[in-house]
């Protein structure tokens, strides 16, 4: 997760996620999450290109969004519908089960980067906090498009058509410590990365 690599120095130290948006393609149950610094109109409509440029590069275009209304019915998210000739449609007031879908997986995503940050917080508790959650998020996010198969076939590898073959043996526990080791502390305790 190369995006999430905390900063030691500077402004952007100061900068903490607070949010995310989350795109599901209903076909594959292939999800995009884009995390947010803030709630604005703006970043909104960063996530939806960032989104669509993903899906382009596997040879998708995105023909309509089911949404809620919040930051959905702004007139950019809108507006940009309409010039990309793209469906929209809203659930009714208090009727997500309208898009159960996306609410199931949501619900899944949030439950699994909940287990994972109170497991790490368990077994490692002087050094992990809730502050990490973007990357217990990211973890769970990565679990649920590259790993969980149904059908035999991952949400990504549907998406993406194409065979995936999936080596578990790179994923680990979120928040296990790693150890380095190197020649002179190999008969000892490697350092902590």
């Amino acid at each position: 997760m190369p995006d999430l690599i905390p900063q030691s120095m500077g402004k952007l130290l100061q900068a903490k996620y607070n949010g995310m948006m989350i795109f599901i393609n209903h076909f594959s149950g292939f999800m995009y999450l884009h995390l947010m610094t803030s709630l604005s109109s703006e970043q909104t409509m960063a996530a939806k290109a960032t989104y669509e440029q993903i899906a382009q590069t596997y040879g998708i275009s995105i023909h309509g969004y089911q949404a809620d209304n919040g930051w959905f019915a702004d007139k950019e998210w809108g507006q940009d519908c309409n010039e990309q000739h793209q469906d929209l449609t809203f659930c009714g007031v208090g009727a997500h089960h309208q898009n159960g879908i996306t609410e199931k997986r949501i619900c899944d995503l949030c439950k699994g980067t909940r287990t994972s940050l109170l497991h790490a917080i368990q077994c490692w508790i002087d050094v992990v906090s809730s502050n990490v959650w973007p990357f217990a998020l990211k973890n769970e996010y990565e679990i649920a498009n590259r790993v969980k198969q149904r059908g035999g076939t991952s949400a990504e590898a549907k998406f993406a058509k194409v065979k995936q073959r999936v080596d578990l043996e790179t994923y680990h526990p979120f928040g296990c410590p790693v150890f380095a080791l190197d020649a002179p502390q190999q008969g000892g305790i490697g350092k902590i990365l």
